[in-house]
């Protein structure tokens, strides 16, 4: 009887069982083998992605990094510029501050000069009043006896300064405006008389020449010794009382 294991008589033939397991074994080791290798290219797929995701991850860091760089970039440049804006600005003002300055110092030098030369006027006629003052004082007396027709001079001119107040400048200014004796000098206002001492200048308009009219009636007269005696009572032309 033939034995019923054996898939094909003769030497070498393989049993049914084995036969199986020779076709399973054929059939299952490329799966197993396919398997295999699908699962090592899935990993290296998921590898690469995953490496391919951090890469992207890594790469939009980087470009977001570089965008907020090129922000703060546009922003120091915007905080440059407006430094260099105020520090032109700080030039100028202090351009401007040395120019006031030297306009300053200008101005005071002006002034400097100015002072100094009221301070020689001031004294040239406080000089001029100091040897009218001597010289009137010499010659009271022996002008009192003079007639008054005499006291005109041969040109035509009064000898103003006899008039208190009155120096060689003042008497030059009134001769100038017309008011060459003492007539003239009687005859017109006080306020005429201040319009030429003013428009000679601040040194000037300081006299007072509201006693020179009454001064020069009285030498107009030839009443010197009522002179004398009204001009011991005035100082710069002025009552000190």
């Amino acid at each position: 009887m033939m034995d019923i294991e054996k898939f094909i008589e003769g030497p070498g033939s393989l049993t049914a069982e084995n036969y199986v397991w020779h076709v399973a074994l054929i059939v299952f080791v490329p799966f197993l083998l396919g398997y295999w290798l699908r699962s090592i290219l899935n990993s290296a797929l998921k590898t690469k992605l995953k490496n391919a995701e951090n890469e992207k991850l890594k790469l939009l860091t980087e470009l977001a990094t570089l965008k907020k760089d090129s922000i703060d970039g546009e922003i120091y440049e915007k905080e440059i510029l407006n430094l260099k804006a105020e520090l032109e600005s700080t030039k100028l003002k202090v351009s401007n501050q040395v120019v006031q300055k030297i306009n300053a110092e200008n101005e005071r030098n002006a002034l400097q000069l100015k002072l100094d030369a009221l301070k020689n006027t001031y004294e040239s006629e406080k000089t001029e009043v100091k040897t009218e003052v001597e010289t009137k004082t010499s010659s009271s007396y022996s002008s009192a006896i003079i007639p008054a027709e005499s006291a005109t001079q041969s040109s035509g001119f009064d000898d103003l300064k006899k008039v208190e107040g009155i120096g060689p400048k003042i008497e030059q200014l009134l001769n100038e405006d017309g008011i060459k004796t003492y007539t003239d000098l009687v005859s017109v206002s006080v306020d005429r008389i201040k319009g030429v001492l003013i428009a000679a200048g601040p040194n000037y308009a300081v006299h007072d020449p509201s006693t020179w009219g009454e001064q020069a009636q009285l030498a107009n007269e030839g009443k010197w010794e009522a002179l004398d005696l009204l001009q011991e009572d005035l100082k710069g032309g002025k009552r000190k009382s």
